[in-house]
């Protein structure tokens, strides 16, 4: 429901216009591979995600710091099937429940970076055409605080 909320406030229906949203599905997360040993830190969360949604995949690299308040997002968007599509001048949105938390626009390489404070819950959205938007939930362990 909060994905549907939050896309429904930021992309409000029009009548004439049909929208299609799909779930990118999480197809590698770093966190999920051993550190080696002399690596590990808890003052350094930095993660490597890919999503996936049939060809085009967003591959992600989000980087905080232990009890700041600022993490940063670099993606780059492709399509693994054809190599001369472009997505560029795409936008792409952090959400949280209905509020936008940051947005920025690709470059002609279909790459972006976004500053944001870390909030529990954060959804990227990207839009791929007029017509076309991919969603997918970060993980939540990247904001919960060890107390």
């Amino acid at each position: 429901m909060r994905y549907a909320r939050a896309l429904y406030r930021m992309f409000p229906p029009k009548k004439s216009e049909s929208l299609i949203v799909r779930l990118a599905r999480l197809e590698f997360d770093s966190f999920l591979e051993p550190q080696p040993a002399g690596v590990r830190s808890e003052q350094t969360t930095t993660g490597r995600f890919v999503l996936r949604q049939g060809n085009v995949v967003v591959d992600l690299l989000v980087d905080s710091q232990a009890g700041s308040d600022h993490a940063s997002l670099t993606g780059q968007i492709f399509d693994t099937e054809d190599s001369s599509a472009l997505y560029n001048e795409r936008l792409v949105s952090l959400v949280h429940e209905t509020d936008e938390v940051a947005h920025t626009t690709t470059n002609q390489f279909g790459e972006f970076h976004l500053g944001f404070s870390p909030t529990p819950e954060l959804n990227l959205v990207v839009r791929l055409a007029p017509d076309f938007i991919l969603v997918s939930p970060l993980p939540q362990y990247l904001w919960q605080t060890n107390s």
